[in-house]
């Protein structure tokens, strides 16, 4: 009988029809074996028979080598009573044993085509209570092909490895499902990790059938959304599948709501249903709105990372850089012989691609001077041949990619057995080693930071006093600022007081001399039963935006970029951001971190911050951008739900609030005063400039400017000044003034003198300025003097802005994407700045101060569409008013060097 793969973890009771029968075997020291035959291993190993709770269960996997296989025999009678296509239903009660670890079990059973597959597996929690879990396989074949046995039951996955401690079997039923369905389904996207971005040109899924049925089949086919328990968005499609045949199409994802979820297909057909879930996330595109102060460990001397897509997805969550180990055993593979090896120069290319920075921790030890690669150099001899690693390394280095060099770390929790063999080297050690580094920085001319210590187990007084000892024996004075790491598995960090033992790390600069800036190089929380994937994500911001607050802090650095194995109870294997690289279902997919860092680079990139501060119940960091725009992050540290009132928007600014993934409160200026409710996860508040989208309608040019207009005429009589609006001509202005006035004003003459001063603007580049003596009829044109002068140099991708100010503006260069602004910033006097490579405009705009009167543009860059970087735009620019009768010359040359 035919039964395939796919084998999914579902929680269903059987449905009406299911099949009479079903077929037990009970795991007792003399079990009944009419229904099952099981037999342990190789067939000759006894299993290992004991009691748990007065029930009697077999332990699978006690010695994790002979007994790691369970083969089960079902009686032939089952098989020849199933339907065509009918699912069959594995039910397995265990014990959920409290020292088990990571217990696991899965199914392996055979197609028709012979190639072996596996259900997913059952993880042991620790609960200390016997469960029972079932196991969906579809399309199996029970043919007695594993010598001689249908199915069995491993405690060795492909996926997790060897189960550490094996499973105790209570109980074993098979049955059939009593439906079929003959239409099964794959569900993918074709992004990476099917994380989708909001910049993306689309977010959906793609919908892969297959009919297993020799006759056309109809499938309803339905995508579920889904948050944990909470459903996001339904959607359904029927298509029909050709007999034996496929079909694929695609879902749009909607609502694009930012984080990480679950999609859920569910395909209807012959009565029955198949059901697939898989990982997606919608994130914030930060890759052009990096924070240069947030990183991530990426460990890629693991050459089955992939340094290409790791370096991507690292960008596209706004982090500016990322730490990794460029090891003295990998440099120097031969004595004297000093090459970077192919993963450590992709791991530099793809980073200096992405516009990412490295932090490059310098060590291990190298077994061609010393006894371990964990052992400290700590002997001349020894410590020479580290300073002529560590030189050869900088120099190539800073030669081949300048910048793209953060800092130097040297090594990786020398206060650790782990990476310091049997705690052989002293404090005292370590600070001669942090000599010989700086020596060889010194000696390649590097101006790059030393970053040192590096420690961890800053609660523990034996791991503080190690690092003590290295600072008195003066440590301090070879390091432009010290690095640690404070893990604390569970604790939130305001529980943990993180900035307490930022601190405590600093009194050993105060104490014994050095600096007292301060790194964290590891810091995460790993996703294990205690720490769901929300606790990760908050703490792991609110732990950034505090250290980040701190005025002597330097960067702070996630661990780590991917999960290092896929043992879910296994803490090593779950601190990543992103799933593991392979081995799993949706490899890279994002965890909710993920998307919350994603989310908290964009909105913090370009700001510092201002003060840290309790607001009633919430705690309230306040960071602002260089053009005085504000973010406000607030959360509760306790967990629980508070009040908190925004502050009201400063005069000409735009409130508005997003939750921790960037997903929008609908708060603005319209609910000033009320109050919000924040719990654990932060929300921003943002206070952004106000100003008008800018009209697109194809590259354009505008002048604007406080013009004086003055003159003499009899003492006593009247003048009215009129600027001609729109280009109108002199002639077009006297036959009808009432459609060629802009600006009009009637000034008495003083003294046989008079002065007036208003704004200009003029689109169309052609302006005309007259004044009119009513007491005489006469028309002149009188020369005026332009107050400011603006000039503009756009070329290579930046744009240059200065201004002659009076003290009476402010002037700002704004960017627009689709219309929308995404970015102004203040200047006085000249400025400098890249443009967005996301914009498709760019426009100046002097403002009044305190009326923000008139708003105009000076120049707009509009490129038809595409992005400025896009269409190759290089341009001079220059604007300004000449004074003359019939001139006001605006000039903007263009040449577009896209192709």
């Amino acid at each position: 009988m035919l039964i395939f793969i796919l084998g999914v973890m579902l929680a269903v009771s059987l449905p009406a029809g299911a099949a009479a029968k079903t077929y037990s075997l009970s795991f007792s020291p003399s079990p009944d074996m009419s229904d099952i035959r099981a037999s342990v291993g190789d067939k000759i190993t006894s299993p290992s028979v004991s009691a748990v709770n007065g029930e009697s269960v077999w332990h699978i996997g006690s010695t994790v080598w002979s007994d790691e296989n369970l083969y089960l025999d079902v009686n032939d009678s089952f098989a020849a009573g199933l339907s065509e296509l009918e699912d069959i239903y594995i039910d397995v009660r265990y014990y959920d044993d409290n020292t088990a670890g990571n217990a696991f079990f899965e199914i392996k059973y055979k197609t028709p085509d012979g190639i072996e597959q596996r259900s997913e597996a059952v993880m042991c929690t620790g609960s200390g209570q016997f469960k029972t879990s079932r196991l969906t396989l579809s399309q199996a074949v029970f043919d007695n092909s594993f010598d001689g046995s249908d199915i069995v039951l491993t405690t060795r996955s492909w996926k997790y490895g060897y189960a550490q401690h094996g499973i105790k079997l209570a109980q074993i039923s098979v049955s059939g499902s009593g439906t079929a369905a003959p239409v099964r389904g794959e569900l993918e996207t074709d992004s990476l990790g099917n994380i989708f971005f909001d910049t993306d040109g689309g977010c959906s899924f793609k919908i892969s059938l297959h009919n297993y049925d020799g006759a056309a089949r109809n499938a309803r086919c339905v995508l579920t959304l889904k948050d944990g328990e909470n459903t996001l968005g339904v959607s359904e499609r029927t298509v029909s599948v050709p007999p034996c045949g496929d079909t694929a199409f695609y879902m749009e994802y909607e609502p694009k709501l930012y984080g990480a979820y679950t999609a859920e297909l569910t395909v209807y057909s012959g009565g029955g249903e198949y059901s697939i879930e898989r990982d997606f996330s919608y994130c914030r595109d930060a890759y052009n709105a990096k924070n240069d102060r947030m990183g991530t460990c990426v460990h890629m001397g693991d050459t089955e990372r992939d340094a290409k897509r790791s370096m991507l997805l690292t960008a596209k969550a706004g982090f500016g850089s990322v730490r990794n180990g460029l090891l003295w055993a990998d440099y120097e593979q031969k004595k004297g012989v000093y090459a970077l090896t192919s993963v450590q120069t992709e791991l530099l290319e793809e980073a200096k691609a992405n516009g990412l920075r490295v932090l490059a921790m310098l060590g291990f030890g190298n077994e061609l001077y010393t006894e371990t690669e964990s052992d400290i150099p700590r002997t001349y001899g020894e410590r020479d041949a580290f300073y002529d690693y560590v030189k050869a390394l900088v120099t190539e280095l800073e030669e081949k990619y300048g910048d793209t060099i953060e800092a130097y770390e040297l090594w990786n929790e020398p206060n650790n057995k782990t990476f310091n063999n049997g705690m052989k080297a002293t404090g005292a050690d370590y600070a001669a080693l942090a000599q010989t580094a700086r020596k060889a920085l010194d000696d390649a001319g590097s101006s790059k930071k030393l970053i040192g210590l590096s420690m961890t187990g800053i609660h523990d007084p034996e791991y503080v006093k190690w690092c003590a000892d290295a600072y008195a024996a003066g440590a301090g004075n070879y390091f432009d600022a010290m690095s640690f790491h404070p893990y604390y598995l569970t604790m939130s960090p305001e529980r943990f007081d993180l900035g307490g033992k930022i601190n405590e790390l600093r009194s050993l600069a105060l104490t014994y001399g050095g600096s007292d800036e301060v790194w964290i190089t590891e810091h995460g929380w790993a996703t294990v039963n205690s720490i769901p994937e929300e606790n990760q994500a908050k703490y792991t911001v609110r732990s950034a935006a505090l250290s980040l607050t701190d005025a002597d802090f330097g960067n702070y650095y996630v661990y780590q970029l991917q999960d290092g194995g896929n043992l879910p109870n296994n803490r090593e294997h779950q601190y990543g951001l992103l799933r593991k690289w392979s081995d799993t279902e949706v490899p890279y997919a994002a965890k909710k971190s993920y998307a919350a860092l994603a989310n908290f680079n964009y909105f913090t990139a370009g700001k510092h911050a201002v003060a840290s501060e309790k607001v009633g119940e919430c705690t309230r960091y306040r960071y602002e951008s260089g053009n005085g725009e504000k973010l406000h992050i607030v959360f509760n540290a306790g967990d629980t739900a508070a009040d908190y009132i925004p502050a009201a928007a400063p005069l000409n600014m735009e409130l508005s609030a997003y939750d921790m993934y960037g997903n929008s409160l609908g708060i603005s200026n319209e609910n000033e005063g009320e109050s919000i409710s924040v719990s654990g996860e932060p929300v921003y508040i943002l206070y952004r400039w106000k100003t008008e989208k800018a009209p697109l309608e194809g590259a354009q040019a505008a002048g604007f400017g406080k013009v004086t207009v003055s003159s003499e005429s009899a003492e006593g009589s009247t003048a009215e000044i009129i600027v001609v609006k729109d280009g109108k001509s002199f002639d077009e202005f006297l036959s009808d003034p009432s459609e060629c006035t802009s600006y009009f004003n009637s000034v008495k003459v003083n003294d046989g003198s008079f002065s007036d001063s208003f704004y200009i603007e003029n689109k169309s580049g052609k302006m005309r300025v007259v004044v009119f003596y009513p007491d005489t009829g006469n028309y002149e044109c009188t020369e005026f003097e332009l107050k400011n002068l603006l000039s503009y140099d756009i070329s290579n991708g930046k744009i240059t802005c200065s201004v002659d100010m009076t003290g009476e503006y402010d002037a700002f260069y704004a960017e627009y994407k689709d219309g929308v602004l995404i970015g102004v910033r203040k200047y006085t006097g000249s400025y400098t700045a890249d443009i967005s490579p996301e914009a498709d405009t760019a426009a100046l705009y002097l403002w009044k101060k305190n009326t923000m009167e008139p708003l105009a543009k000076a120049v707009v860059i509009e490129c038809g569409g595409q992005s400025v970087a896009a269409a190759g735009v290089r341009a001079q620019m220059t604007s300004f008013l000449n004074g003359k009768r019939a001139e006001n010359i605006i000039m903007m040359t263009w040449e577009n060097t896209a192709g």
